[in-house]
């Protein structure tokens, strides 16, 4: 185990990881239980209005937010502070909300539509202030505090939007109280939680005072640019990515209306319970992949990716096999029996999520390597045969076409990204074996 740079023991990569997945996995079913409450309480409309606004924020918050969790984490010389990272954290979130006010207005959206796209735009700018906190927690291997930010936000959501549409009916309250509960776990546990663990490191020779200036936000507009040109590839990539699957969606609603959207996007949701489990794979294993890597333990480094790469490659081949022999039953359980309908659709959709998960993986190991430019090659190429794919399949063969589209989409990116992470190997340096690896 590496020394702690902070003076609380960091955990080991098992039990990050067994934290990260049990938080995450949680997380990931109440998130689904948020879709899967509007489902059975409102109409397909009401769930596609729902998802549209996931389609609008997602690109737009993904490119503001530049990934700064990702590069915080992997800042393994520390050259920038986590000030300086909360500082542009904060400052791009305000310009990417104004950016999806400034969209839904220009887009002619009806007014009970474009204040659930806003409302969500609201709820993911704290989620992208509290990823920078997370940052902090993830940089320094203390994923359990993560985890029970996720273990306690997560069932707050699920009773925050039943809450809200029982009461009203209506999807915008729901969207409303889920925007609150974020907020209150911003400001309860998230900024505390960051607090005590700088506490840790700078508060027993500084004091409160050491503390409050650690956390503070850094508005020095030189490094502010530095980091943001540093981020932004990144930041491309995760809005690229994020226009994967906002493209299709997008088509899907300008084609087929926004009954057909709420199908199509509570049924896809489904392959994100498997993402939840790779992201926790990942999360884990980022910051000990990028110390490797910098300290050229690339035996080490290859050992850890193939790993995530089988178990990803695992994970989507069970999930194939649960659509086709019970998905209908998920279907009809989960949602609705108009859903279960619909199970080709699953299927296909599984096929695209083990393709996907591959992907992911590989993406955490060029991060690790500190490769953003060449992610943005790969993601730009990927959003083109999005929108291509979407625009040729989807007029003609409706969902199905969307769910091929999907799969189009993520078998592009594995031989591209895989050929990124081996040059990054073989110019990396001679592996060394005498550092310790992380258990």
């Amino acid at each position: 185990m590496a020394a702690s740079r902070n003076g609380l023991p960091p955990l080991g990569l098992r039990a990050n990881f067994s934290w990260t997945l049990a938080g995450n996995v949680l997380y990931a079913v109440c998130q689904w239980g948020m879709l899967a409450v509007l489902a059975k309480l409102t109409t397909t409309e009401m769930v596609g209005r729902f998802a549209l606004g996931d389609t609008i924020c997602n690109p737009i918050m993904a490119l503001f937010m530049l990934q700064l969790r990702g590069v915080q984490v992997t800042d393994a010389k520390r050259e920038y502070s986590f000030g300086e990272y909360l500082g542009l954290g904060i400052a791009t979130t305000f310009v990417a909300i104004i950016v999806i006010i400034g969209i839904v207005f220009g887009s002619g959206y009806a007014v009970a539509t474009a204040l659930v796209v806003i409302i969500i735009g609201f709820g993911k700018g704290v989620v992208a202030v509290s990823d920078i906190y997370f940052g902090l927690l993830q940089q320094r291997y203390r994923m359990d505090r993560i985890a029970k930010s996720m273990m306690l936000k997560g069932p707050l959501l699920v009773a925050a939007i039943a809450a809200g549409v029982l009461i009203t009916g209506d999807v915008m309250w729901g969207v409303l109280a889920v925007f609150a509960a974020r907020l209150l776990m911003l400001f309860v546990y998230d900024i505390p939680s960051a607090r005590t663990l700088m506490w840790d490191s700078v508060g027993n020779e500084g004091g409160d005072a050491a503390v409050r200036a650690a956390l503070k936000p850094k508005w020095a507009l030189g490094k502010m640019k530095q980091l943001a040109w540093l981020s932004l590839p990144l930041g491309l990539v995760m809005m690229l990515r994020q226009l994967h699957i906002s493209v299709p969606r997008y088509a899907v609603e300008r084609y087929m209306g926004e009954s057909a959207l709420g199908i199509f996007a509570a049924i896809g949701y489904i392959r994100f319970a498997g993402s939840t489990v790779v992201n926790a794979l990942g999360q884990a294993a980022s910051p000990v992949l990028a110390e490797y890597f910098a300290t050229s333990q690339m035996r080490a480094y290859r050992r850890l990716m193939l790993k995530l790469l089988g178990l990803c490659l695992a994970l989507g081949i069970g999930g194939l096999l649960l659509a086709v022999f019970i998905g209908p039953h998920i279907l009809r359980f989960v949602y609705k029996a108009e859903y279960a309908s619909h199970n080709n659709i699953f299927i296909w959709l599984m096929i695209a999520a083990g393709i996907q998960y591959m992907t992911s993986a590989l993406g955490y190991g060029m991060t690790a390597c500190r490769r953003f430019k060449p992610q943005v090659v790969i993601q730009a190429a990927a959003a083109v045969i999005a929108i291509v794919a979407s625009l040729v399949l989807i007029p003609q063969y409706g969902l199905v076409g969307a769910s091929w589209a999907v799969c189009i989409v993520y078998l592009i990116q594995i031989p591209l990204s895989a050929i990124v992470v081996l040059n990054a190997l073989r110019q990396g340096g001679t592996p060394r074996n005498e550092a310790p690896e992380y258990d």
